[in-house]
């Protein structure tokens, strides 16, 4: 009889513990459906993906699908932060950090197929109407995107700049 029990007990508690997984690869890339232009502003240009496995980059905004971006359903959560995968519309990819390498400042950012994986979520910081896109791989590091030293090709850099700073 105890020997039911626990294993009773046992299968009740995978399940309530399965709840508060972090969400699966199958899961990992649907988009809400509210796509919006990324407008960088300290240039005043565009977040843009050039297609899969390509750098991320900043271009003059003209509302084609490669500008255009949702984000994920699915969530993680962290420190009073809500991480999302940011999903490009032309293309379906998800923005991450080049191999993975999110604790690596200068990285490139780039677009590539999605997947539950940590470099690949990004939580919204607003202040004043703006936001930074902070990477969940870096939530102790606290790296977001950038535009590289002034150029229009996007890197993950300390949180400190103007040319961080994205609205819609």
């Amino acid at each position: 009889m105890r020997r039911y029990l626990s294993r009773a007990a046992l299968a009740i508690a995978v399940v309530l513990a399965a709840a508060f997984l972090p969400t699966t690869a199958a899961q990992a890339a649907q988009p809400d459906g509210v796509y919006q232009q990324y407008v960088n502003v300290g240039f005043g240009i565009c977040m843009q993906s050039n297609g899969l496995n390509a750098q991320a980059t900043l271009n003059t905004c003209t509302g084609a699908a490669n500008q255009l971006w949702s984000q994920s359903v699915n969530y993680r959560s962290c420190c009073g932060f809500v991480y999302r995968q940011i999903i490009n519309k032309a293309n379906g990819t998800c923005v991450g950090v080049q191999n993975g390498q999110a604790g690596v400042k200068g990285t490139p950012v780039v677009t590539g197929g999605c997947g539950d994986v940590n470099d690949q979520y990004w939580a919204r910081i607003y202040s004043s109407g703006q936001f930074k896109l902070v990477n969940w791989g870096t939530t102790g590091v606290g790296y977001c995107i950038d535009a590289n030293n002034g150029s229009h090709y996007l890197t993950i850099q300390s949180c400190s700049h103007t040319t961080e700073l994205f609205h819609n």
